[in-house]
């Protein structure tokens, strides 16, 4: 019954009764902010969800308040799941620290600004990250599903330009920050190749000027040998013939 929340604890008559649910629990996401994929849907949809693509639950022998289920996005878990039976409300919260089920596509680190760490991220978009040790809301407007290629702009590094997989209700693929990732806007226009970031295994997008009027080539590609390149699509300090990692 994990996948259908429609039945919760019986009277005690190991799974021949079963009582239909209400919605007597609350969820506590602190832990994974960006579980709500910056949803804020209308009933009876909620965000967070509480899961889907439930592949188990499991109550503790030795505790029956205490259970954790596996979702598509994480691992829940409660403390006092026998509340449900007197008519309390069950607290759900996060139980996955450190085991997310993704993937990195990109990373980036400007030289200035207060985020350390710029990520783009399977499934969950990707992350500003100011504290390394603290997880926190996933990149928006626009909302990605997958981030496969960042960059910053070499003579101004507060402007940052991620390209992804719009999900939702969005339709862009790139999003530009002027601020060090703080706020972001979608693009007004794209140019080509920014419509499927995906095409090759090393995207390499162009990024609007001005905010999206018109566009130029810009390479978004990891650090490596390649063939020579025009001045203007290399970082400063690059030798013809290899494209270089930012430079401090």
């Amino acid at each position: 019954m994990a996948t259908s929340n429609t039945a919760g604890p019986g009277d005690g008559s190991k799974g021949d009764v079963w009582k239909l649910v209400t919605v007597r629990y609350d969820i506590h996401i602190s832990a994974a902010p960006w579980l709500t994929w910056n949803g804020s849907p209308s009933l009876p949809e909620i965000a967070p969800k509480l899961g889907w693509m439930m592949e188990s639950v499991q109550i503790d022998p030795f505790d029956s308040g205490h259970f954790m289920y596996g979702t598509g996005a994480t691992i829940y878990g409660a403390d006092n799941l026998t509340d449900w039976d007197s008519g309390g409300t069950v607290r759900i919260s996060v139980r996955a620290q450190g085991l997310e089920e993704t993937s990195i596509g990109c990373v980036i680190s400007p030289p200035v600004g207060p985020a350390h760490l710029f990520s783009g991220v399977g499934d969950v978009g990707g992350f500003r990250h100011t504290d390394l040790n603290k997880a926190t809301k996933m990149y928006d407007n626009p909302t990605f599903v997958t981030t496969p290629a960042l960059d910053y702009a070499e003579l101004a590094p507060h402007t940052i330009v991620r390209v992804g997989n719009p999900t939702g209700d969005w339709t862009q693929h790139l999003g530009i920050s002027t601020d060090s990732g703080d706020t972001w806007t979608p693009s007004r226009s794209e140019p080509s190749g920014a419509t499927d970031p995906e095409s090759t295994t090393r995207p390499s997008p162009s990024a609007p000027t001005a905010g999206g009027s018109s566009g130029h080539r810009r390479e978004l590609r990891p650090a490596g040998p390649t063939t020579t390149e025009p001045p203007g699509r290399r970082r400063r300090g690059c030798r013809p013939g290899f494209r270089c990692a930012p430079t401090g």
